[in-house]
């Protein structure tokens, strides 16, 4: 099974393919459609700004240290287990 994703409008119920897909305009498809909700302005473009995020928590011990801690308290295994590790 073939599949192509492209944004579009419809307009008095048709929905125009891109030209560069003009070898699907005589083929019989499936259609599936996903609703997209407007971006927010602020993200529009950019994304999420995480500066925004900056200084909002503050670490009450060192993340390494804590690493370790947690690995002699449940043991490597349990550490993996648990999905901490990277």
């Amino acid at each position: 099974m073939q599949a192509i994703e492209f944004t579009s409008e419809s307009h008095d119920g048709v929905i125009k393919i891109p030209e560069h897909y003009k070898d699907w305009f005589k083929k019989n498809f499936k259609v599936i459609l996903l609703a997209t909700n407007p971006p927010l302005q602020n993200e529009a473009s950019t994304g999420t700004d995480l500066n925004r995020f900056a200084g909002s928590i503050e670490l009450t011990e060192d993340p390494l240290e804590f690493q370790k801690r947690i690995r002699d308290v449940i043991g490597v295994q349990g550490y993996l287990a648990l999905g901490l590790a990277r």
